[in-house]
């Protein structure tokens, strides 16, 4: 049985985009991308503020989309594509986060699901049924991926209930199901069942993770950005995902989602069976942990707690206002304020028109 293969660079913000380029190619992503099907580079806004470590970052749209372009695909057939994020203004997102540069750099079109695309489409009748079973009031699995090649941009960091958000955690933001607030009550299985059902759907999977800022603590918000110049991309979504948090500190078979996605077969989730190439990282260790305060500690026990039941939406919104209006103000412009003041700082603010 052949390895999964993930590459790992170590990257500078002099470098990055070539880098990019070199990423790709070290994991062979024309046998998985075709040039027979539309591209749909799936962004990942976290959050409609610019945080580091947060969401997309431009050059990473950039570095993957001028690859494309060079390596022959015709940028007509290249989509930016954005999904709907529970309480995030993605149209926000976009522009703060310096995304819609990116884009228009190398003129793509954009994508916003549950907008641009009414499609339902179909899947097999298994993965259907689990579907309705975690979903009894609906799925909406977008027309728009079915015979698509998939390219998903997450970025390097913990998430306050399912210990990493990573490559499944983008996928699955890709409202693919209808009622994003109840499916986020159930995670991990959630998680697995999309990359099943998208599995089945796309064209081919690729999975291409900036990790030039991580972020630490009680994400995918509410975190501490560190500089740790890491690039990174697998064909196996689930595979980039074990590596990403064997870097963060995680044991990656104790995340339920990459044990639950290794069981079933959907990809790697044992790191001892991953070829690893580009850089060395069997001693990257950068020590992340979730929780970081009493607060952060309660809102995941709380909505554990009421999981299903009506008030668990409140739960959501609470953490949303709280992050919203006291804590971007009284701790994350503080930190923002430390990461522009980098190297990295300037490469984003060259992404303005």
């Amino acid at each position: 049985m052949s390895l999964s293969k993930v590459a790992v660079l170590k990257t500078s913000p002099e470098t990055v985009i070539e880098d990019y380029t070199r990423l790709m190619r070290l994991v062979s992503y024309t046998d998985v991308v075709s040039f027979d099907h539309d591209i749909l580079v799936v962004v990942d806004v976290s959050w409609h503020h610019f945080f580091p470590a947060c969401s997309t970052t431009p050059w990473q749209i950039d570095g993957v989309v001028k690859t494309l372009i060079e390596d022959g695909f015709p940028r007509e057939n290249i989509y930016a594509c954005y999904h709907k994020t529970a309480g995030v203004s993605t149209k926000k997102g976009e522009i703060f986060n310096r995304h819609r540069c990116a884009v228009e750099k190398h003129s793509i079109q954009t994508v916003y699901l549950g907008e641009d695309d009414s499609g339902i489409a179909d899947s097999s009748e298994q993965s259907m049924k689990v579907l309705e079973k975690l979903f009894p009031y609906g799925t909406r699995i977008p027309e728009c991926f079915k015979n698509k090649n998939i390219i998903l941009l997450p970025t390097m960091k913990t998430h306050l209930q399912t210990t990493i958000s990573g490559a499944l955690y983008t996928l699955f933001g890709g409202d693919v199901f209808k009622n994003l607030s109840s499916a986020h009550l159930i995670f991990h299985d959630s998680l697995v069942q999309s990359l099943t059902v998208l599995k089945e759907l796309s064209s081919g999977m690729l999975a291409v993770m900036d990790g030039t800022f991580a972020g630490d603590g009680a994400g995918p918000r509410r975190l501490d950005p560190h500089m740790t110049h890491y690039i990174a991309a697998s064909p196996d979504p689930v595979a980039l995902d074990a590596v990403a948090a064997h870097m963060m500190g995680f044991d990656p078979l104790a995340v339920p989602f990459i044990r639950f996605a290794h069981d079933a077969g959907l990809g790697t989730g044992d790191i001892r069976e991953v070829d690893i190439i580009g850089e060395d990282i069997a001693q990257v260790n950068f020590h992340f942990d979730v929780e970081t305060s009493v607060l952060d500690f309660m809102l995941k026990k709380l909505e554990a707690r009421l999981s299903g039941s009506i008030l668990a939406p409140f739960i959501s919104r609470i953490d949303m206002m709280y992050t919203d209006w006291y804590w971007y103000v009284a701790v994350g412009e503080k930190r923002i304020r430390k990461a522009m003041s980098s190297g990295w700082g300037k490469l984003f603010e060259s992404y303005r028109k």
